[in-house]
């Protein structure tokens, strides 16, 4: 008897468990086809029925603003554009693009043609072009012996650097944080959660869940995780034997902090130091903001220098 019972309860819960995964999977499917239809981009999931029994939610997305085909032509441009933005910078960062599935919206009329992302990067292309004219003076006032090329992130201001200024190697001192051959310094001035990602010539990513790489890189310094400081400051630094290849470096506005002074918009300032030669930009970021590429530099093999 009690065998009988165990084994009742079991398939019980069982089916429970099978019951609960297939209503994910079909909040899932409405939820990224929602979004398809709001945004005009995404995984088109085909869109089932919409009864009283969907989770606020996801009605609210259905609802929350216009969709993409109902917005003029502008509207619908500047969203592309931010779109489009959004994936070159990934692109930039070797990200793993937004992934887009055209396959169901045969199946599903109701969802418009997602803009094929060849299109996208077409469009931020031309934006790109137009910014690294506008840099270009700025980028040439900071060119460096050790750097066989760099780029700089849409939207990211080159800063003329002031040398008497030590505010940002002051900070990492303070913090305990070290200099080195390759030194990458991120500062802001409010308790937001800022992060600095440094991608290696490895291919790893340094920051703040991966703090040491392997090619010699340390993240020594992570700030502001809670909203301890006002004038915060993160570093990653090859003390020794830096690699030759592309660094490139990323900031995201992980957390805003509701504190006094302290805004869902944050400017920050970097400072790259390479064989002793010093670069700054400067940027502003919004909470929610896709991870912003400030720069891009690639070091050279030692029989090319």
């Amino acid at each position: 008897m009690l065998a009988e019972v165990g084994i009742g309860l079991t398939l019980l819960a069982g089916g429970g468990w099978w019951a609960l995964r297939a209503w994910r999977r079909r909040e899932d499917d409405l939820l990224d086809a929602m979004r398809a239809r709001k945004y005009g981009f995404g995984r088109l999931a085909p869109l089932r029925s919409m009864d009283d029994d969907l989770p606020t939610v996801s009605l609210g997305l259905a609802v929350l603003g216009p969709l993409f085909a109902d917005l003029d032509e502008t509207r619908q441009q500047e969203r592309l554009d931010r779109e489009a933005r959004r994936r070159l910078e990934a692109m930039n960062l070797r990200l793993n693009p937004p992934h887009l599935d055209a396959e169901d919206d045969e199946r599903n009329n109701s969802v418009p043609e997602a803009p094929s992302l060849d299109a996208l990067v077409a469009i931020a292309l031309k934006e790109r072009n137009h910014h690294i004219t506008e840099v270009n003076q700025g980028m040439e006032r900071h060119a460096r012996g050790a750097v066989f090329e760099e780029n700089v992130g849409l939207g990211v201001r080159v800063e003329e650097v002031d040398v008497d200024d030590t505010t940002i190697e002051d900070r990492v001192a303070r913090e305990g944080g070290a200099a080195g051959q390759v030194q990458i310094s991120l500062a802001w001035e409010d308790r937001n959660d800022l992060d600095l990602h440094v991608y290696a010539p490895s291919g790893e990513r340094i920051y703040f869940n991966n703090r040491r790489s392997a090619c010699g890189g340390v993240l020594d310094v992570d700030m502001n995780a809670q909203p301890t400081s006002s004038t915060p400051v993160e570093n990653v630094v090859w003390a020794s034997d830096a690699p030759s290849g592309t660094y490139r470096v990323g900031v995201h506005f992980y957390r805003h902090h509701r504190r006094r002074g302290t805004s869902t918009t944050s400017e920050f300032t970097l400072r790259t130091t390479v064989f002793g030669e010093v670069a700054q930009f400067s940027g502003t970021l919004k909470h929610g903001d896709p991870m912003q590429l400030v720069t891009s530099f690639t070091l050279p093999d030692i029989e090319e220098e």
